[in-house]
């Protein structure tokens, strides 16, 4: 095996490269690496485009995370897409393709792995690059270097909330709504966009995990998903009820957010990769995509195979709910919910 690690370029998402890196070490191995160095692709280094990069460097086979500038080819409107039209005939995203680099990347890639492709067609993550392994256990508790603490009540990152009011005893589902431009009817953009699922929908789900199920919400994000929640689910909020819902929005890191979503009872989420993680941390996960011919931006053409809910998730998961908005209510989210608590 060669010493230099093997780099891989993949999408800058926490989810989409954590799709990638179930198979990048398989993917090293065969083309002769014991290691693999994961590149984020994007045009604008900024928080969020670089959002993955603290998680991504604690698997144990991964030397090490970092953000390449990806070169603005002339007709491109994306990093990772192809010059012309940003999606096809069938609303889906046209990626760079998957294996040998295009020829401006070649000095800092040696292979291109964007899972999202096959995804966004309904094809099943293992039947993406089918000749390599997957490794569905590329969260476990062994693979995530010191993000683990023996003796959790389950699948857990220790990254010092011991001392938190979060740690305390007491159960707890996790909400992620996202942020203000993805949800509301003036929305041009963003899998909730036109308010499918609506704020007052947020709280009457969180009056009842409260009441009905008597459990705490704590709300999580990064500092740009606060609008949302404090300026259209917070005036919501019966008096009586507000000791009960925990603003955590801004106040950890994405380690330190995970830690938080995997001791909880379950998590809600918007198409995100805090829901993505959380199911492969093994926490009963609920989490929301757009319905397929819905387009996610306003005026264009971007949609995905609804069977992308899934299509990501264990095979033959009973425990987390695939959602897509407009189909599942409140009142099946509790139902769903309810065995966990």
């Amino acid at each position: 095996m060669a010493n230099k690690p093997f780099r891989i370029l993949t999408a800058q998402g926490i989810g989409d490269s954590v799709w990638c890196l179930t198979k990048a070490q398989d993917i090293a191995r065969k083309h002769g690496h014991d290691s693999v160095e994961i590149l984020i692709g994007g045009w604008n280094r900024n928080e969020l485009e670089c959002r993955a990069l603290p998680l991504l460097r604690r698997f144990d086979f991964v030397s090490s995370a970092r953000y390449l500038q990806i070169p603005q080819v002339p007709g491109s409107k994306g990093p990772l897409l192809l010059p012309g039209d940003p999606t096809d005939d069938k609303g889906r995203y046209r990626y760079i393709p998957d294996g040998k680099p295009p020829f401006y990347l070649r000095d800092e890639v040696d292979f291109v792995a964007i899972p999202n492709r096959d995804l966004e067609n309904g094809v099943r993550l293992e039947d993406w690059l089918p000749e390599y392994e997957i490794d569905w256990d590329v969260c476990g508790e062994d693979r995530l270097k010191g993000c683990y603490e023996a003796g959790n009540r389950r699948r857990g990152f220790d990254c010092g909330l011991k001392g938190h009011p979060l740690n305390h005893k007491w159960p707890y589902v996790v909400f992620f709504m996202g942020a203000e431009c993805n949800n509301l009817e003036t929305s041009r953009a963003g899998h909730n966009r036109g308010a499918l699922w609506s704020a007052t929908e947020w709280e009457i789900l969180g009056r009842n995990v409260i009441k009905h199920l008597e459990a705490k919400v704590v709300v999580v994000g990064a500092g740009y998903d606060a609008s949302y929640y404090e300026k259209h689910v917070l005036p919501l909020i019966d008096p009586e009820d507000a000791d009960s819902w925990i603003n955590a929005i801004a106040e950890f890191s994405i380690l330190e957010t995970l830690e938080i979503c995997s001791q909880a009872k379950a998590v809600v989420s918007y198409q995100s990769g805090i829901g993505i993680m959380s199911h492969y941390l093994n926490v009963p996960t609920a989490i929301w995509w757009r319905p397929e011919g819905d387009s996610i931006v306003e005026g264009g053409n971007l949609t995905f195979d609804e069977r992308m809910a899934s299509a990501w998730m264990y095979p033959g998961d009973t425990k987390s709910l695939p959602m897509v908005y407009g189909r599942e209510s409140v009142e099946d989210i509790i139902k769903w919910m309810e065995p966990h608590l």
